[in-house]
């Protein structure tokens, strides 16, 4: 779920974020106290936003997959052999625009969380 507390720049990127959890599986967690390492995509062809982003949840212990625009996201998260729990994309991309890259990630990851 997503909380938006306004925008940066000119972009429709959420400044703010609700922390994306999962319960704790198994013993190995490296995030969070008693919250598993989840997958983050991240598609953002502004490189301050993105970089911003990738700091914001990798300081919360997630693990951030950055990609530079649409198409980028759609090639890493078929090179990607793990699960991906959440994407975070900008709407409005030159190569492939946000809409267009989730619409092929729930075809290829039904359960991807946007």
């Amino acid at each position: 779920m997503l909380m938006t507390g306004g925008y940066l720049g000119n972009s429709n990127f959420p400044l703010l974020f609700k922390p994306f959890e999962y319960k704790h599986t198994d013993n190995k967690s490296s995030g969070r106290l008693g919250v598993s390492q989840a997958i983050i995509l991240v598609a953002e062809d502004e490189v301050m936003i993105r970089n911003l982003v990738m700091l914001l949840m990798m300081a919360e212990g997630y693990v951030v997959l950055s990609a530079s625009d649409g198409r980028e996201g759609l090639e890493l998260s078929r090179w990607y052999p793990g699960k991906i729990d959440l994407i975070i994309t900008d709407e409005e991309m030159l190569r492939l625009d946000g809409m267009n890259l989730i619409a092929h990630l729930h075809k290829e990851r039904p359960r991807i969380n946007v």
